[in-house]
């Protein structure tokens, strides 16, 4: 007697669909067809496919699903030949996705991907200039958005991206972002270099369906997609420091609630105790006293809206894959000790050590845990005796107490350096402060809770 097979038993049973590759849809004509070959050709002879030859010399096919985004930025940024800063694999600085740490936590991203803002926040992190620009068909037209692709397909030194739905194309799945590779002046089509080459190789494709496809929303924002420009920025990049999950533009939401919250109090606490002060006005005619007796109600303070975070909750750690040979080291002033001595000579990491002495030791465990170490630290002897205080410290210094033009950052008028108290960080700390306020100005900027007295938030100068 034959055996009743169980319906639900089979369904439950049965195989999930596999796919190798799919069928560019009419309206895309392959790159490697013959056809696609020739419009190469044309667009060649045009001079229009100048911004090619970098981008195909870094060409990726993104890691994960939702990656198209932080593979489109990764292209890019070793195209324009962006030094990371940080060993990627053996002694190679180099960009790959796991590296872009800042502004969303990379699980979500591989789970959800990432908008034009979070393109736009991740990119500025990673030292490059980026411009977005949605597209709203009264504010941005198809000849204006024909003008850009022109420009831009005769430059290699800037790039551009583009995010559209691939529904509008006639492909299968929605968002999707894409560098252009080039353009064809005289069929009007664009060549989209897909970094999701297990779904689609790149191809050709008008620019008028681009242009529909770029208006069509986001169904998480409810705005409409649109392009940006890449370039490559002059700005200091981070070396020791980076900024954790939780503190980004995206955070869980059972953890966004505590770190909203302390941004919001940090932030009023220092515009209404510093702003207010004399010594915002005038650093020189404050006495050391009064610049120490400030220095440390800035890290009491601190420590104190740091104490209030839930448990759990990481704002800032070292540099991943950071490698310094011991001999080397011994026998070298590296950057990094060079940088770390720095710090320990300002007055606010000795009132920061202070504060963070007299605490019992379930807080002093707390923040420990809120700026975790290297479970594997670097060979070099001097991450040895990196503390929570180190890192608490730098946060602190870097921190933008208020933007726009009348900044006043903690680290220029109330946390003093060495004996000098109107000299400002030389060299490498300068430089570290720099990079991670930046990034802090660019995650803070994109959170609704960072609330300025200027009318519009703007990236300021750095000032040392």
């Amino acid at each position: 007697m034959a055996c009743k097979h169980d319906s639900n038993k089979a369904r439950a049973l049965s195989p999930t669909p596999q796919f190798y590759k799919r069928k560019l849809p009419d309206a895309c004509i392959s790159f490697c067809s013959a056809l696609g070959k020739q419009l190469f050709a044309e667009a060649l002879s045009s001079g229009h496919m100048e911004c090619y030859f970098k981008l195909a010399a870094q060409f990726r096919t993104q890691d994960e699903p939702a990656y198209c985004g932080l593979t489109t930025l990764v292209v890019a940024l070793n195209a324009l030949d962006v030094d990371p800063g940080r060993v990627w694999k053996g002694p190679w600085r180099w960009y790959h996705e796991d590296m872009l740490h800042c502004c969303v936590p990379l699980d979500i991203i591989q789970k959800n991907g990432i908008n034009i803002d979070e393109f736009v926040c991740i990119g500025t992190c990673n030292s490059l200039n980026v411009k977005a620009v949605r597209v709203h068909e009264s504010k941005v037209t198809e000849d204006m958005f024909r003008d850009v692709v022109k420009q831009y397909s005769r430059r290699d030194d800037a790039f551009l991206a583009l995010s559209y739905s691939r529904a509008v194309l006639g492909q299968t799945g929605d968002g999707h972002f894409s560098p252009l590779g080039g353009y064809h002046p005289g069929k009007d089509l664009l060549l989209i270099l897909d970094l999701a080459r297990f779904k689609y190789p790149p191809h050709w494709v008008s620019l008028s369906l681009i242009y529909k496809a770029m208006k069509a929303a986001d169904k998480a924002t409810g705005l409409p997609r649109g392009f940006m420009t890449l370039s490559r920025s002059l700005k200091h990049m981070l070396v020791l420091v980076r900024l954790c999950e939780h503190l980004s533009i995206r955070s869980r939401p059972n953890q966004m609630q505590s770190v909203t919250s302390f941004i919001k109090r940090w932030n009023a606490w220092l515009q209404a105790h510093l702003s207010s002060r004399a010594i915002v006005q005038s650093l020189d005619n404050t006495s050391q006293e009064d610049a120490t007796a400030i220095t440390r109600e800035c890290c009491q303070e601190f420590v104190r809206f740091l104490l209030e975070l839930d448990s759990g909750i990481r704002l800032m750690t070292l540099q991943p894959g950071i490698k310094c040979p011991r001999e080397i080291a011994q026998q070298l002033d590296c950057f990094v000790g060079r940088l770390v001595r720095e710090l320990e000579t300002s007055a606010a990491f000795s009132e920061m050590a202070k504060v963070m002495q007299d605490l019992n030791l379930p807080d002093r465990q707390k923040l420990d845990e809120t700026f975790p170490l290297l479970e594997e630290k670097p060979l070099c002897s001097v991450y040895d005796k990196l503390t929570s205080v180190h890192l608490a410290t730098i946060l602190l210094l870097a921190w933008p107490e208020v933007c726009g033009e009348d900044e006043t950052p903690v680290c220029r008028t109330s946390c003093s350096y060495g004996n000098k108290r109107d000299d400002p960080p030389s060299g490498t700390l300068a430089s570290e402060l720099c990079a991670l306020r930046e990034q802090l100005l660019v995650v803070l900027n994109f959170r609704e809770e960072f609330v300025c007295n200027s009318k519009a938030c703007v990236m300021p100068k750095c000032l040392y």
